[in-house]
């Protein structure tokens, strides 16, 4: 573990504790940092559920589940007990993974897409507001391409055929459905591809900017790329763009994050950090691959790049966690599998989420829940699921969700549902 005590030592006077001992079976319900509050299964049978997703809305409790068949579903659950509230489905869904992009919400309405098909629902009663195929908009494909912004949605898609040469970019406000081309762009290069899902900012001369990735690859010289582009909403024009950024080609699908006016963007090994008023470099850091190819570092899976208490987190798909400085991408602490502790950085990380001083996460190839210190990313804790005493691939790999207001934790294992009080 590299520590930068020069940093911490006098802003920090967090005083050291003995981290807990992970057991790969120790599924303990209470102790220093959880306590159980109910366990109720996804299904009344508890047969395995493909997808599950937890959200947190007003101190409820919601999951989108899914297993086979037409049966995507919503349910919600109010937070003391358990107690189901209401439960929506809709079968125009089959064939569709809607968890693969992670529900936005905006006041009591909130936004679930599947690769074609968007929802929206009221949140307060569990209602259907609307539905939508893009193919209502013409031959176009792309419904999980979409941004969330105040109550306006941004909707990429493509062409539905194998020359994906033509983007849109559509918006339309999620109470009432009215979408509006806003922006259109057709290659002739041989690449296709898609915008991804945005960023917003607001410029130095009041504009509002849409940043977000082309990410494309032309099949018949197999080379991939990314431009990063800014899209000004005023004068409907590019505003900068940054092209082929990548070394690879490649990249991490969600939205850039943007910090006191910088952009940082995850590529396929690479932190690019630029200017988000012109996308002037500011820096980058790479993440080679190791000598023997193992923990292969990259941005290819579901983890975000946060900022926490002025500190760019970045944990690429293995075992490696970093606190970088945003100004100029220099390590403030670094975890990873060679750090001399206990417990070990988990790899494969979804949503990093802060509660008060720790960040949690939960990790999709080796399960449990992970709480790390902020100030030093020392791993004190991972929460195992109970069902792994009786089989191993039932542990807590899929997102999780967490009620600042409650201190509650949401959490997954395919058969339950469980609510655990933080206690940190």
């Amino acid at each position: 573990m590299l520590l930068i005590s020069a940093i911490f030592g006098s802003c920090h006077p967090d005083i050291p504790q003995n981290p807990v001992i992970i057991d790969p079976i120790d599924t303990i319900e209470t102790n220093q940092y959880v306590e159980l509050l109910w366990k109720k299964p996804i299904l009344d049978d508890t047969i395995d559920v493909g997808s599950k997703m937890p959200i947190v809305y007003q101190s409820k409790a919601g999951l989108i589940h899914e297993f086979g068949g037409s049966n995507r579903l919503l349910t919600f659950r109010e937070s003391n007990l358990g107690e189901i509230l209401w439960t929506w489905q809709n079968p125009n869904y089959f064939g569709e993974d809607f968890t693969n992009k992670a529900p936005q919400i905006f006041g009591d309405y909130m936004l679930l897409s599947g690769w074609n098909n968007m929802t929206v629902i009221n949140l307060s009663t569990g209602i259907e507001v609307w539905t939508f195929n893009t193919k209502e908009l013409g031959n176009y494909c792309g419904g999980v391409y979409h941004t969330l912004i105040g109550d306006q949605i941004y909707l990429s898609v493509h062409e539905c055929n194998s020359k994906r040469t033509q983007r849109k970019l559509f918006r339309s406000s999620i109470i009432n459905r009215n979408w509006e081309l806003i922006y259109q762009h057709d290659r002739n290069d041989g690449y296709e591809g898609n915008f991804m899902p945005s960023a917003f900012y607001n410029n130095s001369v009041g504009d509002s900017l849409l940043i977000f990735q082309d990410r494309m690859i032309n099949f018949s010289t197999q080379d991939s790329r990314v431009d990063l582009i800014a899209f000004n909403l005023n004068s409907r024009i590019i505003e900068w763009k940054v092209e082929d950024i990548d070394p690879e080609g490649s990249s991490n699908v969600r939205a850039p994050t943007v910090y006191q006016s910088k952009v940082f963007f995850m590529g396929q090994r690479t932190i690019h950090c630029v200017t988000a008023d012109s996308g002037k470099f500011v820096w980058e850091r790479q993440y080679p691959k190791e000598s023997d190819g193992s923990y292969a570092k990259h941005f290819s899976g579901d983890m975000n790049l946060p900022v926490f208490n002025n500190m760019l987190i970045s944990h690429p798909d293995n075992q490696l966690m970093e606190a970088l400085n945003p100004n100029s991408g220099i390590p403030i602490w670094i975890q990873s599998e060679d750090s001399h502790q206990v417990n070990k950085v988990a790899g494969d990380p979804y949503e990093m989420i802060l509660y008060k001083d720790y960040i949690i996460y939960s990790s999709q190839s080796q399960g449990g829940v992970c709480f790390h210190k902020l100030f030093n990313g020392e791993l004190r804790y991972r929460l195992r699921s109970p069902s792994i005493k009786k089989s191993s691939g039932h542990d807590f790999n899929k997102p999780i969700a967490i009620d600042q207001e409650l201190g509650l934790l949401y959490a997954c294992d395919g058969w339950f549902w469980y609510c655990y009080k933080l206690k940190i």
